[in-house]
């Protein structure tokens, strides 16, 4: 008799699990808050970046600046010359003469120039390279390297007008630090450009580092100028652009990009929120709902997949195929 009750509290447990397993997560309230999440800024770099007039469209000069920085190995030449640049200028803070010069590389000029033009896109023809199952992606880093190595070179030029200003050489103080204000906006535009499209969340993130950064140099160098109207205009926007980012952006992301995401919350950013970098995301979320899952979402996951690969939207339809298609091995990687 109780060798009955033992198997059949068994065969009841084994039949929960089943179920349980079999079901899907459903989306939770705060999925649902996600859901609702937007990413256009209250303050948008556009309004404070008054140099983006220019006539022409810069779509061009990004294109040949990026394949330029990457064919060139521009992040590493950077890393590399920042690193000896921190080092000799600790050393003699006084003597800028002996301080190395940047790399010259055709991309950085490229940048300056696609700096004042009023429209340009980044990685709006380069699908293949930025959709991929990874959570970091490489090529967008490559991407961020080049509006770092602009900020790089206007911290050291704002180092330099510094010194040039201690020793008493005013003219060429002034003019040291209008050339990082060049070097800033061009870092500070690049950023502007890829917050405009934010195709993907790494793109979107790198877009809101390299917009803090550089207005931070902005803001400095502006107050060496004195100008006050120009610093604070730079500091307001950095402080909108952090409260936003840790409002809007920074709860989302943290919600999507993880190995195993909440897999309700997932496909309901994927169905229904408003904005095409975090369907886009969470389309490829998805694809590692198919490995960390529990049964059911598994299933649910590769359902919603193929429904998605017929989406209006071209990113989220690529999106959906690249997770679909999404192997083992690969998830092993992100691991």
């Amino acid at each position: 008799m109780i060798a009955a009750v033992v198997l059949l509290f068994e065969a009841a447990f084994l039949y929960t699990s089943v179920w349980i397993q079999g079901r899907a997560t459903p989306a939770n309230a705060e999925g649902r808050r996600l859901a609702t999440l937007r990413t256009e800024m209250p303050l948008p770099p556009q309004r404070v970046a008054d140099w983006m007039n220019g006539d022409a469209d810069g779509t061009d000069l990004y294109q040949r600046a990026i394949d330029s920085f990457v064919a060139e190995r521009g992040a590493e030449k950077f890393n590399d010359w920042w690193r000896s640049w921190s080092q000799t200028a600790g050393r003699n803070l006084k003597d800028p003469s002996k301080w190395p010069a940047p790399p010259k590389l055709a991309a950085i000029d490229l940048v300056l120039q696609a700096a004042t033009t009023q429209d340009a896109r980044v990685f709006a023809s380069r699908m293949e390279q930025v959709v991929t199952p990874m959570l970091t992606r490489d090529f967008v880093e490559q991407v961020k390297a080049l509006g770092e190595a602009c900020e790089k070179i206007g911290l050291s030029l704002t180092a330099r007008s510094r010194s040039l200003k201690t020793a008493g050489k005013t003219a060429e103080a002034q003019n040291a630090m209008r050339e990082a204000i060049r070097h800033y906006q061009a870092g500070f535009s690049l950023g502007a450009r890829m917050y405009a499209e934010r195709l993907v969340l790494p793109e979107l993130d790198a877009a809101m580092d390299l917009l803090r950064d550089n207005a931070t140099g902005l803001a400095e160098a502006y107050k060496e100028l004195g100008d006050e109207a120009a610093e604070k205009k730079f500091r307001e926007f950095e402080a909108a652009r952090d409260a936003f980012y840790k409002e809007n952006i920074l709860p989302v992301m943290k919600a999507i990009n993880t190995v195993d995401p909440q897999a309700g919350n997932v496909r309901l950013l994927a169905r229904e929120s408003p904005e095409r970098v975090w369907r886009v995301e969470a389309a490829l979320a998805l694809g590692r709902v198919k490995f960390s899952g529990k049964f059911g979402d598994q299933s649910e996951a590769r359902r919603m997949l193929r429904t998605l690969q017929a989406d209006g939207d071209p990113w989220v339809a690529h999106a959906a195929k690249v997770a679909y298609e999404m192997k083992i091995e690969e998830f092993r990687v992100i691991q």
